[in-house]
C-alpha cells in the first residue's frame, strides 16, 4: 500500500484519522495537515464534508409512502407525455349506450372496421337495423374523444373507387371498453374474451 514517494496512501491516513478523532474540528484539521502536508487539500475537503455530515440530523424520518407515491406519479407523467398511458381526464366516466356498441363493433371487427361493416355489426349486436347517420355521428364522437383512430386507405379496384376509412380502437378506447363491459350486459356478452 505504500509507494516510494509517499509513505502512506490517503486511505491509510483517513483510517488512522478516524481511529483518533471523534469529531471534526479545526484544531484536528491543522494537526493532520502538519503530519501529512502532501494531503493538505484532501484533508481540508474531508473535514469539510465530515463537518457538514456531523451537523445533519441522524434520525431523519423518511416518509417512504410519500416517496413511492411521488415516484409513481413522476413515472406515470412521463408515460402520459410519451402517449403510453391515457390521461385520467381524457376519458369521461361512461359512454352513451350506442357509442358503447359502436366501439365494441370496431373492436370485434379487428382491422376490418369501415362504415358499412360497423353498421352491420352494430345492427347484429343490437338486434335492430341501425342507420348510417347514427353510426357516423357516433364515430365522430369516438374520434373526437380519441377512443378510435382512423386511417384512410386507397382502394385498388375501379369498382370500389376512392378511399375507405378504417377505424381502430386506441388505448384510451380499450379503457372505455373495459368500463363499458362492466356497465353494459349487451357489451359484456360480446366482449367475453376482452380483459
Amino acid at each position: 500500500m505504500t509507494s516510494s514517494n509517499q509513505p502512506f496512501e490517503f486511505e491509510d491516513v483517513l483510517d488512522a484519522l478516524m481511529l483518533e478523532e471523534s469529531k471534526p474540528s479545526y484544531a484536528a484539521l491543522l494537526r493532520w495537515s502538519e503530519r501529512y502536508p502532501q494531503y493538505r487539500q484532501e484533508l481540508a475537503d474531508f473535514f469539510a464534508t465530515w463537518a457538514v455530515q456531523a451537523e445533519r440530523p441522524q434520525d431523519v424520518a423518511l416518509d417512504e409512502e410519500k416517496l413511492v407515491d411521488m415516484g409513481v406519479r413522476y413515472a406515470l407523467e412521463i408515460l402520459r407525455r410519451q402517449g403510453r398511458v391515457a390521461p385520467t381526464s381524457s376519458i369521461e366516466p361512461l359512454l352513451q349506450p350506442f357509442d358503447q356498441l359502436v366501439l365494441t363493433a370496431i373492436y370485434l371487427l379487428r382491422g376490418e372496421a369501415w362504415s358499412a361493416n360497423i353498421v352491420d355489426k352494430v345492427s347484429e349486436m343490437s338486434g335492430t337495423r341501425v342507420r348510417f347517420g347514427a353510426v357516423f355521428s357516433s364515430l365522430q364522437r369516438l374520434t373526437d374523444r380519441r377512443l378510435v383512430s382512423v386511417r384512410s386507405v386507397h382502394l385498388k379496384t375501379q369498382a370500389e373507387g376512392g378511399r375507405r376509412r378504417y377505424f381502430v380502437v386506441t388505448r384510451p378506447g380499450e379503457h372505455a371498453l373495459a368500463q363499458a363491459k362492466e356497465t353494459s350486459k349487451v357489451v359484456a356478452a360480446f366482449l367475453a374474451d376482452f380483459a
